[in-house]
């Protein structure tokens, strides 16, 4: 069939399935590019991109659904993302995925300041020596994210002090900045720093957090770092974790954390919900507090 007898609401459903990954999958730090390039990968704008190339028609087409999700982690790419949006300003307030791991250069303030509809955020930073974070300060103050997923947040050489500078001032926009903040993603062996913990507790709007179940153990041996436990706003803390669901209780309350901890945890496997070890296998089950509860 020729690609001009295609009606135009057909290749963009086509392009839409191709394109769209949601933000659970797009911005999950434990999904790098090279697993988007897999054979068996969900559709994503990384992948799917190639088919714009099909012709002018199908790229006019797809063009818009390719810009809403954006994965920055080169200076090029942020170049050449604010060299698109300046040309075509439209497109930049169809972002609403934005995924930050590198190519944090001057220009990075210029092409999100383009982007106001962004709403959910991947950050993931190094720093030090062949690392350019610059382009951080300005930016994370500007974002009004609602989701949020922390991935890396590490340094090498002479980094460190860098790295503090830049997690006191995640804890700033914690508290002062994003006002919208309703739920936040750790990677697993996050470094719940004090700062990042008295920050989260007192994030306005924080309702679900999302954490792995060997970081909560480590955190239990200082109360410092489950400070954010203690945020009026917070609902649900997801902890994630390989284990099943009585292995997973186990894991918790043999190390020590305390009761008013794991009261507050649903314990989920990190590919789904987890099932205990006893349960009939025909519908999962998750750990809400204390309970076990169908869904």
């Amino acid at each position: 069939m020729s690609d001009e007898v295609l009606p135009e609401e057909l290749i963009s459903e086509i392009l839409r399935h191709a394109l769209h990954a949601p933000p659970d999958v797009f911005l999950d730090p434990a999904h790098d590019r090279a697993w988007f390039a897999r054979p068996d990968a969900p559709p994503s704008p990384l992948a799917g991109s190639a088919l714009l190339r099909v012709s002018r028609r199908w790229r006019r087409i797809g063009t818009p659904l390719l810009f809403a999700a954006l994965w920055l982690s080169r200076a090029a790419h942020t170049r050449t993302v604010l060299r698109v949006l300046r040309e075509s300003p439209a497109l930049g307030a169809l972002v609403r995925d934005l995924r930050l791991d590198g190519g944090f250069v001057p220009e990075l303030r210029d092409a999100v300041a383009l982007m106001p509809g962004v709403r959910n955020v991947h950050l993931s930073w190094v720093a030090g020596k062949g690392h350019d974070t610059d382009g951080l300060w300005e930016v994370m103050p500007m974002l009004r994210p609602r989701r949020l997923w922390l991935g890396t947040a590490d340094f090498v050489e002479e980094g460190r002090q860098e790295l503090v500078r830049l997690m006191n001032l995640l804890a700033t926009c914690f508290v002062d900045s994003w006002d919208t903040l309703e739920f936040v993603h750790l990677i697993h062996w996050y470094p719940m720093l004090r700062v990042i913990a008295d920050a989260l507790q007192h994030a306005p709007a924080l309702k679900t957090m999302s954490v792995h179940a060997e970081d909560v153990y480590n955190w239990s041996w200082s109360a410092d770092s489950l400070s954010f436990l203690d945020n009026p706003s917070l609902q649900t803390i997801l902890c994630r974790t390989s284990e099943n669901l009585r292995a997973a209780r186990d894991f918790l309350e043999k190390r020590g954390v305390k009761k008013r901890i794991t009261d507050r945890l649903t314990l989920v496997s990190e590919g789904g919900p987890l099932q205990a070890a006893s349960a009939p296998q025909q519908r999962p089950e998750v750990f809400e507090g204390m309970r076990m509860i169908r869904i």
